[in-house]
């Protein structure tokens, strides 16, 4: 008889035992699980870490710059990197189609037109934020664009920050002084539905 009441003594104490331990794996569990679920909504809400990707459209309106009829960006995820599109025609019908593809870290890159052939021009093109980037247009005439997006993720804008341009736009005031006119161009987000089936 003693050995069936040690025995049963044992299993209780057993059964005490792994009920002392299952009891704070429990909690510890419920409690990772909750502070995963409470992590979600957060992320969820945060922005794009590239809000600059997408099609962007010129809006004339909006704009300072003058001789262009029409202009639109592609910014593309590729890879470890971008695909950078610009297309654009000028009021006197001069159409320009240039691309690269750039990992936006300030390397030099060449450029491509619209059948594919390399082009003379070169870019310098550096990713400054999750909503900003500039390209520099490099050779004689170089040029630095600097494209930011709105918090909204509706406009995105481009300014030009050249530093010491050798071209400097402008118009004439009532005194007849040259005063330069800063270019900004203003583009839309193009939202892309996915079409009828």
């Amino acid at each position: 008889m003693s050995d069936s009441k040690n025995l049963k003594d044992h299993c209780f104490d057993l059964l005490r035992l792994s009920s002392f331990l299952l009891v704070p794996a429990m909690l510890l569990s419920n409690s990772v699980c909750l502070a995963k679920q409470s992590a979600q909504p957060a992320q969820a809400n945060q922005p794009s870490p590239d809000a600059f990707l997408g099609t962007w459209r010129f809006n004339p309106d909006k704009s300072s710059r003058a001789g262009l009829e029409s202009k639109s960006v592609v910014i593309e995820s590729q890879g470890n990197g971008y695909k950078l599109t610009i297309d654009y025609v000028r009021d006197n019908g001069v159409k320009r189609h240039v691309s690269a593809d750039t990992s936006m870290k300030a390397e030099v890159v060449m450029t491509f037109d619209n059948d594919g052939k390399q082009t003379k021009q070169e870019w310098r093109v550096t990713r400054n934020g999750p909503d900003s980037f500039t390209v520099e247009w490099l050779g004689p005439y170089g040029m630095q664009e600097r494209f930011e997006v709105t918090a909204d993720g509706k406009t995105m804008t481009m300014r030009d920050v050249t530093v010491n341009p050798r071209i400097i736009g402008g118009k004439i005031d009532k005194n007849g002084k040259l005063v330069r006119v800063d270019t900004t161009e203003v583009f839309d987000r193009v939202l892309i539905t996915n079409p009828a089936k």
